[in-house]
């Protein structure tokens, strides 16, 4: 869940949506022409009271509806997790909707909702038999198998806290690349959740594994003829490698697919700077400069300029010198556009979009994007662009408030270092493996299973075979059209 869809307690929310038909802003709509819908924790026919909704400006901003849901009369008043809807009485496939979790400090640490889960040693514990297990996924779902969070266990193996929704019992799925799943559960009632009250224990693969790298590697040598030398043990280690990308590569394979997150920064204002005409150094005063102020750009006047480094907590270096005139105190912002993808994301399958996502459903070319940075200036938010650059996502306009962007992508699989590694594949699918080996050794010469064409012929076939047979089902696969991407979401229009 994002962090910017929580809200504290008592909190007066304001929200906003722009109402189009058939092609135009609608204007002089009142309150009277929406239905609202409310439900809590899933419990709908929610009271409405102190939710309003105004058309902001019918002169300069037609068809803009400000929502406002009051912090002592409305909703806000109480935790718990709402889902709003909004729309037209005489056409109610025209909606606008947003969830909102309201918690007791405003954040996903705060209390909410029925109940709240920490694991503690035997007792939802990470384990591996002998020790406590850092880094693995932990995945909570409901009834109906939808992931309610996603954490990762610590250094004692320990995560949470959790917070449910209602009374229920939740499935625990831990995982971990190299060894097994496990599985637990929490009964959530009377506001009670109780866990598992045993340890989760993943046990690691068997080093006699047929995926093993060093096993796979000495298949790879068979393959070779048993060629030796360094360039030999280098073709060895690149086949394999090349063999589990080429798979991942050649289908939507349901074992690479995962969801990961991007942290958004709000944008930095408080206090003023100082800059001199020629210098590069940024002074600042009645302020401090965040952690990611040289990944950012400054704005001032309507010009921005890179950032080289951040020096202390109120001096910055720029890229290139300051060539306005001199400034003692001048007001800024200070945004940070790029920020980094997910160091095994393969392929973006989908942006999750929820109610801050404001930049549009499809990405525009990087070159594009920065030509609107350089012709829209400060305060100007109308283009709403994303692009993938390399490793990085780039926003334009800047990101208002710190937000965590979910991204369901296809990963690459992990690389193969030393001989005690396990290949990160199915062993359900040990042939296909096998196969996709035995073309990439073609490749590189002469080999045991035949020529490239043979061994490319062997590796389809036995990739049909294999996605056809796999665990999860091919019609149940998150594919790019699984989720209504026609949800409407803060700043977006119904039409």
């Amino acid at each position: 869940m994002a962090a910017s869809e929580y809200f504290k307690v008592a909190q007066t929310i304001n929200d906003a949506f722009t109402y189009r038909s058939a092609g135009a802003n609608v204007t002089g709509l009142t309150q009277a022409s929406f239905t609202i819908r409310l439900s809590k924790d899933g419990v709908g026919n929610q009271s409405t009271t102190g939710i309003t909704i105004a058309e902001v400006s019918a002169a300069n901003n037609p068809g803009l509806y400000s929502v406002t849901a009051s912090g002592s009369t409305g909703f806000p008043a109480s935790t718990g997790s709402y889902d709003l809807v909004i729309f037209r009485a005489s056409a109610p496939d025209d909606y606008w909707t947003s969830t909102f979790r309201i918690t007791s400090d405003g954040t996903g640490a705060g209390t909410w909702g029925s109940a709240v889960f920490t694991a503690t040693a035997s007792n939802g514990r990470i384990f591996d038999g002998a020790a406590a297990l850092a880094g693995a996924t932990v995945r909570i779902l409901n009834s109906s198998s939808v992931i309610l969070a996603q954490t990762t266990s610590d250094a004692s193996g320990l995560w949470g806290p959790i917070y449910f929704p209602a009374d229920g019992t939740y499935t625990i799925s831990a995982s971990r690349s190299g060894f097994t799943i496990a599985t637990g559960s929490i009964t959530v009632s009377a506001s009670i959740a109780t866990g598992p009250a045993a340890d989760l224990t993943l046990t690691a693969v068997s080093s006699t594994s047929g995926f093993l790298a060093s096993n796979l590697w000495a298949y790879a040598g068979r393959m070779m003829r048993d060629r030796n030398g360094t360039k030999a043990d280098q073709e060895k280690r690149e086949s394999v490698d090349d063999a589990l990308e080429m798979i991942s590569l050649d289908k939507r394979w349901p074992k690479y697919h995962t969801l990961g997150e991007v942290k958004l920064n709000a944008a930095y204002a408080t206090g003023t700077v100082a800059v001199t005409n020629a210098s590069a150094t940024v002074t600042l005063t009645g302020g401090t400069f965040p952690s990611w102020a040289a990944l950012a750009a400054l704005y001032v006047n309507g010009q921005s300029y890179r950032i080289s480094t951040r020096d202390s907590n109120t001096q910055l270096t720029l890229a290139t010198a300051w060539n306005q005139a001199t400034a003692a105190a001048a007001t800024f912002s200070l945004a940070q556009h790029a920020y980094t993808l997910p160091s095994d994301l393969q392929r973006i399958d989908q942006i999750l979009f929820d109610r801050s996502w404001v930049w549009g459903d499809t990405p525009m070319s990087n070159a594009f994007l920065q030509v609107l940075r350089a012709g829209i200036q400060m305060g100007q938010t109308r283009a709403r662009g994303w692009a993938i650059a390399n490793d990085q996502i780039w926003f334009w306009p800047w990101p208002t408030e710190a937000i965590t962007v979910n991204v369901l992508y296809y990963r690459r699989p992990a690389k193969l270092v030393t001989g005690t590694d396990i290949a990160d594949w199915d062993s359900m699918h040990e042939v296909l493996l096998r196969r996709a080996i035995d073309y990439q050794v073609s490749l590189r010469g002469e080999s045991v299973a035949g020529s490239s064409e043979k061994t490319k012929e062997a590796y389809v076939s036995a990739l049909d075979s294999a996605f056809a047979a796999d665990k999860t089902p091919v019609s149940r696969e998150l594919g790019a059209n699984s989720y209504n991407s026609s949800r409407p979401f803060r700043g977006s229009t119904i039409s």
